[in-house]
């Protein structure tokens, strides 16, 4: 298990990211914290929008996780942005390409 540090709250969390698929098939990538000793969900870094985008896109969840995870993400090398966003409720969400090697 590898984890990534990740400064929120005023402290530090390693977060483990877990790549999965939605139901239409869509990249999906859970945020897990091992912060108690044990595995514990912390977030999804993304959200399923639309149908169809690449293997290796997604939308990241700006909405609950603010937009300090996008620079978060580009550190660490995890994914870049792609310049495409999807509006949805109130918010606008950026698409990245993700490294799956790193998640």
């Amino acid at each position: 298990m590898k984890t990534i540090d990740y400064v929120k709250y005023g402290s530090v969390h390693p977060i483990e990211l877990q790549a999965a698929k939605y139901a239409n098939g869509n990249l999906a990538i859970r945020m897990i914290t091992h912060e108690a000793g044990y595995a514990e969900p912390w977030s999804n870094l993304t959200v399923n929008l639309i149908d169809g985008l690449e293997n290796d896109h997604a939308f990241v969840d700006t909405n609950n996780n603010g937009e300090g995870i996008l620079p978060w993400i580009e550190r660490n090398g995890l994914g870049v942005p792609t310049g495409q966003v999807q509006p949805s409720g109130y918010c606008t969400y950026p698409e990245y390409k993700f490294d799956l090697k790193k998640i």
